[in-house]
């Protein structure tokens, strides 16, 4: 079983506890600077257009398929369930995307997954948007 988890850093329960994390924020643009993607999620349509049409988003995806499949095989000689966890801004459009895309691709490669967005219903952070 390897576990996904989508996360924000905007939040205070902060990084959850995960084999390895990678950090969106600076990889990929955020849809929240869109007004018409802002109260969206990664579950939408337009927001995963709009992430996975983004130079280097099929690359993380892949990245990470590849890093899940070596955890878990490094881990299988010690038992336990490899964790990654992926966070943007809010936790409610990059990292959905491509945790989805990252479960979608390791259930077609045969493996067991179980994604977890920690903060996708939580309510859009009021920041200042970058552009």
């Amino acid at each position: 079983m390897i576990r996904l988890i989508s996360f924000g850093y905007g939040h205070p329960e902060g990084v959850p506890e995960a084999h390895n994390v990678l950090d969106l924020r600076n990889l990929l643009r955020d849809p929240h600077v869109d007004p018409e993607l802002r109260l969206m999620t990664g579950e939408d349509r337009p927001v995963v257009l709009s992430v996975m049409r983004q130079p280097g988003a099929n690359d993380i995806v892949d990245s990470l398929c590849r890093l899940a499949n070596a955890v878990a095989t490094g881990l299988a000689q010690h038992g336990g369930d490899p964790v990654l966890a992926v966070g943007c801004v809010g936790g409610r459009h990059r990292s959905v995307v491509v945790v989805n895309n990252v479960e979608q691709v390791l259930l077609c490669r045969g493996w067991e997954v179980a994604a977890h967005h920690r903060d996708i219903r939580k309510q859009v952070l009021d920041r200042q948007v970058e552009s």
